[in-house]
């Protein structure tokens, strides 16, 4: 909470400036540039109109790390959509939900919430709906400990924006501060839909390797349901 004032005091005196111009068109770092101290304990977003686009909350891989290469080979698809692809093209990239099915090549993914056995569940069908597969997961003990490593502060920062010969410039003028809410609430999104997992899995030739990023993430206009508002 200190370090919330203290952002908080630095800010109100940048929200005092006219116009600054951007460091390459980089609003984080432009709002950087005018800070004393480097709040890397604090998450800092720009919300804006009517956002459609996804932010990751954090990143866990399966519980069993074996899982990635077994999917790949078992469930992934080519860019083609051959029956049969080379081992080496096939990829997995999808969104997947626990309150709707994902296709994927031809394949159906979706997220179980097993509350019974504590775990969140990937759960694949054949286009009949027939249940294939059900052997990745992520604890719940896991996905709690992660959202615990999260920055539990999140000031969210309101701005104009204005455009001269293809340079931006920000003019910084309120701020609202929230607190990281339960995982229980966390869950709850899971459940929904509301939260996604994001799965990319594919054979990368320059380090001949699987390369992996599987991220639980939100739409930036569903950010703040995940905290509650702090009065300073």
């Amino acid at each position: 909470m200190n370090e919330l004032k203290q952002f908080n005091e630095e800010y109100e005196r940048v929200t005092n400036f006219d116009y600054i111009k951007s460091l390459n068109n980089q609003i984080l770092k432009t709002l950087q540039s005018k800070l004393k101290n480097n709040y890397s304990n604090l998450d800092i977003i720009f919300k804006k109109d009517n956002p459609k686009n996804y932010l990751n909350i954090f990143k866990a891989n399966f519980e069993n790390k074996k899982e990635t290469s077994r999917l790949r080979e078992k469930y992934g698809y080519s860019k083609l959509f051959e029956c049969k692809p080379k081992n080496k093209d096939k990829y997995i990239d999808i969104g997947v939900q626990a309150n709707c099915s994902t296709l994927g090549g031809r394949h159906l993914f979706r997220l179980f919430i097993d509350k019974e056995n504590k775990k969140v569940v990937l759960n694949i069908y054949n286009k009949n709906y027939e249940l294939l597969d059900k052997n990745a997961y992520w604890s719940f003990k896991t996905l709690e400990e992660k959202l615990n490593k999260k920055n539990q502060y999140l000031a969210n920062i309101k701005y104009w924006l204005k455009e001269e010969n293809n340079q931006e410039y920000y003019k910084f003028y309120d701020v609202n501060y929230y607190h990281l809410l339960s995982f229980d609430k966390f869950l709850k999104y899971l459940e929904s839909g509301k939260i996604r997992i994001n799965i990319q899995i594919k054979y990368a030739d320059n380090i001949e390797k699987i390369s992996k990023r599987i991220a639980f993430e939100i739409l930036e206009l569903d950010i703040l349901d995940l905290y509650e508002k702090v009065n300073l």
